[in-house]
This record gives structure tokens, sequence and C-alpha cells, in this order.
């Protein structure tokens, strides 16, 4: 369930569909819907209450993370890696890197979470534990 949005979206009309503390992301993509990158909701906000002229008016002045994205078949310790070279705690997670059709969205938290769980679930297979 990845909330998608055109780059060409308003930043305007983005704050109204995504209130502040609704959402910390939100994926964004191309005319192709292609993965482009990735909007703070925070950002959007501030922008949008920003009056200079030279403020962008659309969400592509605003796109983090476009060249920073998982694939289906990342394993767990390259994620982990691509998040801490991203210095971010959400990527997206596409197709294929040709396609960049949007499939998902992970957390690095998530991401953690789950590789802990398999760890501990690895230790107790190889111990015999039952709890």
């Amino acid at each position: 369930d990845v909330r998608a949005v055109p780059e060409t979206t308003l930043i305007s009309a983005f704050c109204e569909k995504y209130p502040l503390g609704s959402t910390e992301r939100v994926v964004v993509v191309d005319v192709n819907n292609r993965y482009a990158g990735i909007v703070v909701v925070s950002d959007a906000h501030n922008a949008n209450s920003d009056t200079s002229p030279d403020q962008p008016k659309t969400l592509s002045g605003l796109l983090q993370m476009q060249d920073w994205m998982l694939l289906p078949t990342t394993n767990a310790q390259e994620a982990a890696s691509v998040f801490e070279k991203a210095g971010s705690e959400e990527l997206a997670v596409v197709d294929n890197l040709e396609r960049r059709r949007v499939v998902g969205l992970l957390t690095e938290a998530y991401l953690l979470r789950r590789y802990a769980e398999e760890l501990d679930k690895g230790w107790r297979d190889l111990t015999g534990e039952t709890s």
C-alpha cells in the first residue's frame, strides 16, 4: 500500500492531501509512472508556506532519494547498507532498475526488526529452544 503522487503535483494540492502528521514521506513518480524520488511531508508544508518567487511550485523541486531504491531481490544485509549510504529511514522498492515501478516502501526500522526476529529464530532452531 504505497502512497505515490505525480511529480507534477502542485505543492499546495499535496499539502491538502497530506496534512502534517498524516505520514512522514510520500513516493513520487514521473509522467511514465516510474519512481522519481521521495518527498518529506514537512518539507512540502514548509515550501507551501514560503512565498518567495524562486520557491518550486511542484513536487519535482522537493525530491529526495532519487537515486536510492531497493529491489525485491535485495537481501537484508544489502538493504541495510543502502539505508546507511542513503541516510534515509525509508526507501522505495522498485520492480527493476529499468522500469522503476514502485512495488513497496521499506523502512529501516522494519528491516532491522525482521532481521533481528530471523536471527532469534535461527538461534532458537540451532539451540533447540521452543519459546
